[in-house]
C-alpha cells in the first residue's frame, strides 16, 4: 500500500532476493580493479586511464605464467547462492561473489581471466546470480 497525502494506491510487488547490477564508467567499462599474480606476488593490472574528457580502457595482458583477476564491482548480489559469469560468452570460474569486505554496502564478484582470451579486444562480461543476469560490462584484452 502507498500512501501520499489524502490518495492511497494498493497493488502487487515482486522481492526478490537479489536483483545484481554491475557498475560502470561511461555506462560501459567495467568498474573493475585486476591483479596479476606470479610466484604468489599480486601486481595490479590496470583497466582503463581516466582524464577529463572520460574514461578509456587499457588493455590486459593475459601470459601463460602469471594468471589475471578481475573483481568486479556492483549491488544486489550479496544474497545470491549460485553465481555464474561469462566472458565473450565463455564460462569463466567465479572465485567469490558477495559482500565487498571493506566498504559496507558493495558487492564484489571475482573472477579469472583464461589466456585463450589472449587477442580478443573488447570482451563482454555477464554474471548470473540465481538465474538473474547483471548488465553487460566491457573490458579489453590484448
Amino acid at each position: 500500500v502507498l500512501r501520499s497525502d489524502n490518495t492511497q494506491s494498493t497493488g502487487a510487488a515482486n522481492v526478490q532476493t537479489v536483483a545484481p547490477a554491475l557498475f560502470t564508467m561511461n555506462q560501459r567499462l567495467a568498474a573493475a580493479t585486476a591483479v596479476r599474480v606470479q610466484d604468489g606476488v599480486q601486481t595490479p593490472v590496470p583497466l582503463f586511464t581516466c582524464a577529463s574528457a572520460g574514461c578509456t580502457a587499457t588493455p590486459i595482458d593475459l601470459s601463460d605464467t602469471a594468471p589475471v583477476y578481475v573483481a568486479l564491482y556492483g549491488t544486489g548480489l550479496r544474497r545470491g547462492q549460485s553465481a555464474t559469469a561469462t566472458v565473450r560468452g565463455t564460462a569463466v570460474p567465479v572465485l567469490y561473489a558477495g559482500a565487498q569486505p571493506s566498504f559496507p554496502g558493495l558487492d564484489q564478484v571475482n573472477i579469472a581471466l583464461p589466456t585463450t582470451l589472449r587477442g580478443s579486444g573488447e570482451v563482454e562480461i555477464v554474471v548470473t546470480i540465481d538465474g538473474w543476469r547483471t548488465n553487460r560490462v566491457y573490458l579489453t584484452i590484448r
